[in-house]
C-alpha cells in the first residue's frame, strides 16, 4: 500500500543522500524521488516504463543505510520482496 511504502521510504530516509525509482501499487505507477530526509513521490503516467518495483538509494561513508534498511524490512517484511 501507498501508506507501506511511506513509511519504509521514511524510515531510512536519513541514512541516505538520495532514493529515485518506479514503484506500482494498486495499479497505479508512483515515481519516488527522496532527496536526504525529503520523502517524495507522486502518480506517473508513462506505460512505457519498463523498470517498475525497484528504488536506487545512494549512501555514503558513515552512514547507517544497510542497519536501517534491514530494520525497516522487519516492519514491511510482506511488501520488500528483495534488497539488493
Amino acid at each position: 500500500t501507498l501508506k507501506q511504502l511511506d513509511g519504509f521510504l521514511n524510515m531510512i530516509a536519513d541514512e541516505t543522500y538520495r532514493m529515485k525509482g518506479f514503484v506500482r501499487l494498486e495499479g497505479t505507477l508512483f515515481f519516488v524521488d527522496c532527496v536526504g530526509p525529503f520523502v517524495d513521490y507522486y502518480v506517473y503516467n508513462d506505460p512505457h516504463i519498463a523498470d517498475v518495483n525497484k528504488i536506487v538509494v545512494l549512501a555514503g561513508p558513515g552512514m547507517r543505510t544497510r542497519k536501517s534498511i534491514k530494520e525497516a524490512r522487519q516492519w514491511y517484511e510482506d511488501a520488500i520482496l528483495e534488497v539488493e
